[in-house]
């Protein structure tokens, strides 16, 4: 579902993005610390938008994608992390480089 944002709520949304995003940066700032000329002049062309997921569809990739010592890589990296199943599935999908 999309929501479009009113005002109260856009202002809401940019500063707790702002801060979240920007003002650990080197130049970063917070929205508190933007000129009221800034704002005002750059508000209007601001269209706050939330979409609502209402159901998920999961996809199997499992690095599919990946040339055959990359796959090898990561199911080493998931191993010593102690991802046994991940592994194991992915182990399934390229049993040739496991033997």
């Amino acid at each position: 579902m999309l929501h479009i944002q009113p005002m109260e709520e856009l202002i809401h949304s940019l500063k707790n993005l702002t801060n979240l995003y920007e003002s650990s940066s080197e130049n970063g700032r917070t929205f508190e610390s933007l000129s009221e000329k800034l704002i005002s002049d750059h508000l209007p062309g601001i269209i706050g938008l939330e979409i609502r997921f209402t159901e998920t569809f999961a996809a199997k990739k499992l690095s599919q994608n990946r040339d055959d010592e990359d796959f090898k890589n990561i199911v080493t990296h998931l191993e010593a992390q102690g991802e046994q199943e991940m592994a194991k599935s992915m182990k399934a999908i390229r049993p040739q480089l496991f033997q």
